[in-house]
Order: C-alpha cells, then structure tokens, then sequence
C-alpha cells in the first residue's frame, strides 16, 4: 500500500516535477547515469543490406542546434526537445504525425549551444517509455537514415526528467532490430551542435495511410540480415499474452479454445526475439489483440 507521503506526491504534479528534476541533477553528474547494456543480442547491419532499394536520400542539416527536453508538448508522449528545426511549420519530413496530424512543436534554443560534434549523425526521434507507442510511431525513422549510413550516431531525445540509466530494456532491443547498437545511440543529455544530422520521414503512424513500398523493401532485409527464417502458416495470432502477466482485454481466452495457430506476441521487454519468425500470406487470417502495435498493424496491412 501507497504511504501517505508517497500519495501526498502523486497528487501533486508541480512537486513530482521538482523532485524529478533534482533526481536528474543530483545523479548526472555520476558515470552510472549513462548506464546502458553492453549487448542486447545481434543488431542488424545495414551495410550487409541489399544494395539498390529506392530509399529517398535523407535530409541534411548542418550546423544545427539540438537541445535536451523540458516539458512534454503533447499528451505526455511526444516532447519538447530535440533539434531546432529551420523551415519547422513547412518541412513535414521532420514533423511527427498522430492521425495524420502534426502533434509537435519545435524545440528553442538555449542560450548556451553547447560544442559542435563532427561528423554525420542521424536523427533517431524520442525516446518513448512506452512499448507500443515507441515501436508504432517513432522508431520508423531508423532503417532508411541506417540503411544510407550505417555506422552514424544516432541521436534520442529523452522524456523529462529522465536519465539514460532510465531507459527501459525494450527500447535497446527495438533499437538494435532497427540497426542501433547500445553504443551507437547518443542521448541529449546536454546542448549542442550536430555538425551534420541526416532525417528520414516517419513512415508509421496511426492512420490507414500505407507505408511506402521501399520502406516495407527495407523490413523485408531484416529477418535475411539476422539469420531468420520465415514460417509461414494459415493464421497468425498477435497478441499481448506476456504482457502484466496474463494479458489484457481478454487475450487469454483465444488461444486456449480456438485452434489458431501459431501464436505471435513474446512479452515486450524481449521484442523483437530471434526465433523464427511465423508469417500469415497477405491473404490469410491475421486475427489481432488491441495495444498501440496492433493498431498500427491493423491499419497499416496492404497488399504486401
């Protein structure tokens, strides 16, 4: 049970955010705020991928400020920080899309820019600690700029008042799936200037618009990049059965009485695994639980 003091915080937004940002100041300073995991099992590389997909050359800007997070900016999931956009209301492939509507805002410079770091960087989005929002609306960005260059940093903007000790586990598994190592990904923890910052438009969000062809060319590189082989099958089950112990909304039931087989949805902290992948013919049955990701899935299903 909650204690008093502990209710007394929860009911006070304003005193949350102030002892947050003093948990933040108090242990930045220390080498363990930076603490990442060493490995996370294979990440994709994309410099063994098929060369020709037709991906659009990502943007380039050079000399650009980039700043850390203050405040969420909408709904608590998309935030304030990241690069100081030029052209912000007009260049949409910058922007972050919500059911085909921009739910952004530009980040504001500091008075303190902070040092220029050389070389090519690509921008990777926000960091969300949220499962299925993370994975369906803002790591989409990554296999394009990846595919072009490989070997770049990458750069996260982080939730408020967070630290990269912080950042859960499944954030570096979706990342490494997408071709971002643990020592790859560059947190802003601080202002400064990125000397050059490749961007890649967001492909997926929740609306019913399709992800362009060469997108889905690149998705289709990776289980061949990671050794994996599809299964294919009549029917293929999403669900979120490893999720807060038995599932939510009724997942259970399904699998145990229906003979739909085989089942997909290995609980979110080892996403994406490394066992063979079942895939359903664009044709078959794809029966799907809710959750941000299959949403995403269940309006995003074209032809392919």
């Amino acid at each position: 049970m909650p204690s008093i003091l502990t209710k007394a915080i929860r009911a006070n937004p304003r005193l949350q955010a102030a002892l947050s940002r003093a948990r933040v100041a108090l242990l930045s300073p220390l080498p363990s705020s930076d603490r990442r995991p060493d490995k996370v099992g294979p990440t994709t590389d994309w410099a063994d991928a098929r060369p020709g997909i037709q991906v659009p050359q990502a943007q380039v800007f050079r000399d650009i400020r980039i700043v850390p997070t203050r405040r969420f900016a909408y709904r608590n999931k998309i935030a304030d920080g990241g690069p100081v956009w030029p052209d912000f209301e007009t260049n949409t492939v910058v922007r972050h899309l919500n059911h085909r509507q921009f739910v952004d805002s530009n980040a504001v410079p500091w008075q303190f820019s902070g040092p220029k770091l050389r070389g090519p960087m690509v921008w990777g989005g926000r960091c969300l600690f949220h499962f299925g929002h993370l994975a369906a609306e803002h790591m989409n960005r990554l296999p394009a700029s990846l595919y072009q260059h490989p070997r770049a940093p990458v750069v996260f903007a982080l939730p408020p008042h967070q630290l990269i000790r912080d950042v859960p586990g499944y954030f570096w598994k979706i990342a490494a799936w997408f071709g971002a190592a643990p020592q790859q990904v560059h947190f802003i923890t601080r202002p400064f200037i990125a000397e050059e910052l490749y961007v890649s438009p967001q492909v997926e969000e929740f609306s019913p618009i399709p992800s362009p062809d060469w997108y889905l060319d690149l998705l289709d590189e990776l289980p061949r990049l990671n050794g994996i082989e599809p299964i294919p099958y009549d029917a293929l089950y999403v669900h979120r059965l490893g999720f807060v112990g038995i599932g939510q909304g009724g997942h259970a039931p399904l699998p145990t009485h229906c003979p739909v087989a085989p089942r997909a949805g290995p609980p979110p902290p080892r996403w994406p695994g490394r066992p063979p992948i079942p895939s359903a013919p664009s044709k078959k049955a794809r029966p799907l639980r809710d959750g941000p990701c299959c949403h995403d899935i269940r309006l995003r299903i074209t032809r392919r």
